[in-house]
């Protein structure tokens, strides 16, 4: 989908929105090499988050993906940590909670292919074999953050 696209959702109740995808930006690279790694193979350590900034008819959506946290004392190759944030504008009948979900849910299943796109090429070009992110479930992942926002609370 490239930036300008539009799409036009209509929900059970009746109410819509129209999603204008316009752009997105790279707000945060941080890779740190762990000189201590000595090679071998272990479990691939991803993790994601994202929040959402909603004013007037704009949208903010950042994903954050984090790979290899702790690297030198969990013996991993390197610690990666990338933000990436969609910009976009919306109209419709939807607000609250109800508009910040769908927001959310559409926001990140539009900037997820280019964050696992980025990730590939940044860890392709660190010296070490390229790393492809495993296609997600949004859904999933919007309810597996929900539920541990809400036990911290």
């Amino acid at each position: 989908m490239a930036g300008g696209d539009i799409i036009k959702m209509e929900m059970k109740n009746k109410k819509y929105i129209t999603l204008n995808f316009k752009r997105y930006m790279v707000s945060k690279i941080d890779f740190k090499y762990n000189p201590e790694f000595s090679g071998g193979k272990g479990k691939m350590d991803i993790n994601f988050g994202h929040w959402v900034a909603i004013k007037n008819d704009q949208a903010q959506v950042t994903l954050r993906c984090t790979l290899f946290r702790n690297a030198k004392k969990e013996e991993k190759p390197f610690d990666l940590e990338v933000h990436m944030t969609g910009f976009f504008s919306f109209k419709g009948e939807l607000e609250g909670e109800e508009l910040k979900k769908l927001i959310s849910n559409r926001g990140l299943s539009i900037l997820f292919p280019y964050m696992r796109a980025l990730i590939t090429n940044i860890t392709g070009s660190s010296g070490f074999p390229p790393i492809v992110l495993p296609i997600i479930n949004v859904n999933q992942l919007l309810e597996k953050q929900s539920s541990q926002d809400e036990s911290t609370h």
